[in-house]
Parts: C-alpha cells; structure tokens; sequence
C-alpha cells in the first residue's frame, strides 16, 4: 500500500476547521476517545461525528483502530492523534509535533494496554460533565487536564486521573479526580491520601479530590477505610460518588458524621467547594493555565 503524502501545516490548516483542531487538540491531552466520546464532545450526533472522523482519518489527523474491551464492547473504533494532528495541536503554541513530545507508537500502544477501560471511563465521566452546561449553563467545566499533564505538573507528589476546573456565576474552583474501577483494594485507594497530605504540605494548601467509585459497596467501603486510617475530621478535602454525572447532588464528604437517621449528607459538584471551606479547609485558588499545559477549552459550542 502507497505511504501517503505528508501534508504540510498551511494545507491543513486551509482543510480543517476549528472544530477539527480543536478535536486534535483533545486527542493530544487525552490520549485516546471512542467515536461516542468525540460525538458527545463536539457533534448533533454520532453519525455525524462518524462522517466527519473519517475524514480525519484519511487526513491522518487521527488514527483509527477498532478494538474491543470487556467494559466498552461495541466502541467500534478508538481514535488517537495522528501526525497531521500532532502539527494541528501543536502549532498554535509556536511548537514542532516533536517538542510537543508527540509519539505515534506509544499512542497507538493504547488499544492494547490492559488499563484502557480505566482510560475510556474516565474520560467518559469528564465528557458528560463537559457537556452538562449544555443543559446547566450555572456549572461549567473550564479545564480538564489529563494524567500526563497532571505528571508533568504535579508528578513529584500527586498522580491524579484528572485535575479540573468548574465554573459557577460566583466563582471557579479546582478539583483533582481520582477515577476507581474496583482493581485495587480499599486499602490501596485510602493509601493515595498521603501524597495528597504532602501536596498541602508542599502547596500551603488543599485542592478537593474527588473519588469515584463503581459501587455504592465499595465506597461505604472507603468510607469505613478512612476512618480507620484517620480517626477524626480526614486530612484532605475527600468527596466520593458512584452517580454517572459529575454534576449531581451525589458527593458525600470523607470525615464527616452520619446523620441521625444513618443516611450521609451529600452534595452536588457546585457545592462540594463551600462545604469544604466550611469543615476548615483551607483551598487553594483554580490553577487554570500553565506553560507546560497544552489543554484546550473542554467545552466546544455544537
């Protein structure tokens, strides 16, 4: 089969859209997305995000492979950022696809790697809350960094599956995202806390994790974990969930006592901040730019 052509960056830069870089740019920061994933991010529909990354694909601005996963079944195929995307995201910060430490290989590696349903569901829940201002314009995700830009940033203490930035009509706040498929024991989960604890040491402050849990089991689980490991108010600002939005009142505070009739009080997104604040902890500003973060906007107008 004929190599194809390597297309120079003012030809694509005339062949492609905003949308289309903007695409590129996502597939830089997270790695790899299903064609549902790009649909929810950017298109009416999957059968138009379908139409439109296939052409992207004989542009190889992304790669396609199909593949199967015992969590994602039927995700037909999994896109990656091809070369041509890696000159698209790269370009608009005066960057070589090198300097942008673009690795094909590696990239195409992640149809293979046994973590991919921790990635693709991840990602998934960090879709869904980006696309929850559609409908909930109060609630708006501002950032979303991936786990390489979080290493890049943070990686001497923390290695969080996401950090996050949520924006409501009175403020914007940070949060890390810690993403559990019930792999690893409760014991394992609780044990993250400490690099958390030196994150405040090393910061002067906290940002809020978020950990979410696929049962409500495992997470009374957590729960009782917690406790046992910190007796008394926990050390970090800890919420947990198993709700498939982000944004709902399902966020229940690490730390804190049950009500009088057994139930845990719980939060939504918007309002986990204030509770925080009010239990004593003191947080640290949104960190919403960075020279070494290449995100873009997460939210794309359809």
């Amino acid at each position: 089969m004929p190599r194809r052509p390597t297309i120079s960056l003012p030809e694509l830069l005339f062949r492609t859209t905003p949308r289309d870089r903007y695409l590129a740019a996502m597939l830089y920061e997270h790695r790899a997305l299903t064609a549902a994933q790009v649909a929810a991010l950017a298109f009416p529909s999957v059968r138009a995000a379908n139409a439109r990354l296939a052409v992207l694909a004989e542009l190889t601005i992304a790669d396609r492979t199909r593949v199967r996963t015992r969590a994602h079944a039927a995700t037909g195929y999994l896109y990656t950022l091809g070369p041509a995307g890696a000159l698209l995201a790269a370009a608009p910060h005066g960057l070589s696809a090198k300097e942008l430490r673009y690795d094909r290989a590696v990239l195409q590696r992640q149809a293979a790697r046994p973590d991919l349903p921790h990635t693709l569901g991840c990602n998934t829940l960090m879709i869904r809350l980006t696309a929850h201002h559609r409908t909930d314009p109060a609630l708006r995700l501002t950032a979303w960094w991936g786990p390489i830009s979080c290493l890049r940033l943070w990686g001497d203490v923390i290695r969080p599956d996401a950090y996050a930035v949520t924006t409501t009509a009175a403020a914007e706040h940070g949060w890390f995202l810690e993403y559990d498929t019930g792999t690893e024991s409760v014991t394992q989960l609780a044990a993250k806390l400490r690099a958390y604890r030196r994150f405040e040491q090393t910061y002067a402050g906290h940002r809020p994790v978020l950990i979410h849990l696929p049962s409500a089991a495992r997470e009374q689980r957590l729960h009782q974990q917690i406790a046992e490991t910190y007796p008394g108010p926990c050390p970090v600002p800890v919420a947990t969930s198993t709700a498939p939005d982000l944004a709902a009142p399902a966020w229940r505070l690490a730390g804190q006592p049950l009500d009088p009739d057994g139930t845990a009080a719980t939060y939504p997104l918007a309002g986990l901040h204030a509770a925080f604040t009010t239990c004593g902890y003191r947080l640290l500003p949104a960190h919403t730019s960075d020279p070494e973060i290449y995100a873009p906007d997460p939210a794309w107008e359809t």
